[in-house]
């Protein structure tokens, strides 16, 4: 009886599906094909250049052009990460990628179906990073960026950005470009926020800028950063605030860290002097202690800052009577230039010392070459300074005040202005072209780069530089603006 039931159940609904019409109202689209077509599939791009490409992109219904959405994008095979790097159909992007060989995409898409079509390309960067002005400047609320400008002129903007995706955290203060043995280069960022190291080849970050150390300083405030003396770079050295720090770099392929602060009573100047490194003397990094109005000096192998002995009357090394370091300059040779000013009464004086080997190695104290009483009635507006540099071949102290860029001669003990900017405008960095370099190179001190801030905007003029030490035509090179925002520290990167 319950199987007769269930037939006739069956049967019914049969006769009843059957008997049912389908009264749906189906609205079937044709899919608008989407075709992709370019002159290459190939792609050559230095990096930093601006990608340029313009597909032919067609649709069985050319109306539908209007509803296109464009992206590109390329993809990291060693991370497989992947960069959009333009929506609009013709890209004009600027390729901040590593060198190397990457898949790079345009993915067109239908908006009003959501269909979408893919074209793939090889695209080869090479680098484009080899040697110019580097600097670092104001990019935004308490961040900073850097650019290089290349021989040719071309301005390479917002490195740090384009390489990383993000600026550099902290107000900007020092850039410095290292190259040494082992055929290898560092390049180190300096912030308000920590110091970065940076890969000299692509821009991107190394050690990021709270990891440069085993444990962050109770208080990190960035001042300074220096090589050891020498030509040969084998550690840095860090003022944090008023103290030192030192790392040790044993090889071309080290990622070291600093330690804690060298031990002592002391408040550092952010000036290095000393031995050069690779003579093994026994002053590799000399210091001058505001605190105590004296010298102090890193035996090797050591982490505690010492007093020098034996000190003459003369020149007493453990009382400079109140002085304050106003700058210091040490050669590849280990002879350091030192300005000092009397806060009394404002008076400035030069030192100048030799660490040099013959006398490190004996451990007797590095006596002054000679010493000037600066005449301040022949040095207009000196001791209003606060920007300096020396000729790395001439006996020339340059300074900065307000719109004005002064020499000043050691062995004559007078000034002569070299050159004035528009009125307004401030000189924010200084730099003579001498980059720290074990093989000799050919223009050093023969160009000078100042950066300036006029109406908010950081611009850098390129002086060459006469044998005189004054500038060649009296007037700068190049001229170079690209909204920048305050430059603060001019550095110049050599080639490998």
């Amino acid at each position: 009886m319950n199987r007769l039931k269930m037939l006739l159940s069956l049967a019914g609904f049969g006769l009843l599906a059957g008997c049912y019409k389908d009264k749906g109202n189906y609205d079937y689209t044709e899919l608008n094909e989407i075709s992709i077509s370019t002159s290459t599939d190939i792609v050559n791009v230095k990096q930093f250049d601006t990608l340029k490409i313009d597909p032919v992109v067609t649709l069985q219904d050319q109306s539908g052009q209007g509803k296109l959405k464009y992206s590109w994008y390329y993809l990291n095979q060693l991370n497989l990460t992947s960069y959009e790097i333009s929506k609009d159909k013709n890209i004009r992007s600027v390729i901040g990628a590593t060198p190397g060989t990457y898949e790079l995409y345009l993915k067109v898409t239908d908006s009003s179906t959501g269909v979408g079509a893919f074209h793939k390309f090889q695209m080869q960067v090479t680098s484009n990073l080899p040697e110019g002005w580097l600097f670092l400047y104001e990019a935004g609320a308490d961040s900073s960026d850097a650019a290089l400008i290349l021989p040719s002129g071309q301005i390479l903007a917002d490195l740090h950005q384009l390489s990383n995706q993000k600026r550099i955290a902290g107000q900007p203060r020092q850039i410095v470009n290292y190259s040494a043995n082992w055929n290898k280069q560092y390049i180190f960022t300096l912030t308000s926020k920590g110091y970065t190291y940076i890969n000299p080849l692509d821009f991107k970050i190394i050690v990021p800028a709270d990891s440069a150390f085993y444990s962050l300083p109770p208080n990190l405030d960035p001042v300074a950063t220096f090589p050891n003396p020498g030509t040969w770079f084998f550690n840095d050295y860090l003022f944090n605030g008023k103290k030192l720090y030192v790392r040790q770099w044993p090889g071309p392929m080290a990622k070291p860290y600093f330690g804690a602060a060298l031990e002592g009573d002391y408040q550092a100047a952010p000036w290095i002097m000393g031995t050069p490194y690779d003579a093994f003397g026994g002053y590799p990094a000399v210091i001058y202690d505001e605190a105590h109005s004296r010298f102090m000096y890193l035996p090797p192998n050591q982490t505690t800052l010492t007093t020098f002995s034996n000190t003459p009357a003369a020149f007493n090394m453990n009382n400079m009577g109140g002085k304050k370091l106003l700058f210091a300059h040490n050669t590849e040779a280990g002879f350091a230039t030192a300005l000092f000013q009397q806060p009394a009464d404002d008076s400035l004086f030069i030192y100048r010392m030799d660490f040099g080997t013959n006398r490190a190695n004996t451990l007797q104290l590095p006596p002054p070459v000679d010493s000037i009483a600066i005449d301040l009635s022949r040095a207009p507006e000196m001791k209003s300074a606060s920007l300096f540099d020396l000729s790395p071949d001439l006996p020339l102290l340059y300074y900065a005040v307000s719109n004005k860029l002064y020499k000043y001669d050691l062995a004559g003990n007078f000034s002569t202005l070299i050159y004035t900017f528009p009125a307004g405008a401030s000189i924010t960095a200084i730099n003579m072209l001498d980059p720290q370099k074990y093989k000799p190179y050919p223009l050093v001190g023969r160009r000078f780069a100042v950066a300036t801030l006029e109406n908010g905007e950081g611009i850098l003029y390129d002086f060459p530089v006469a044998p005189t030490g004054s500038f060649t035509g009296d007037t700068y090179q190049t001229r170079y603006s690209n909204s920048f925002g305050k430059i603060t520290s001019i550095n110049y990167k050599v080639s490998l």
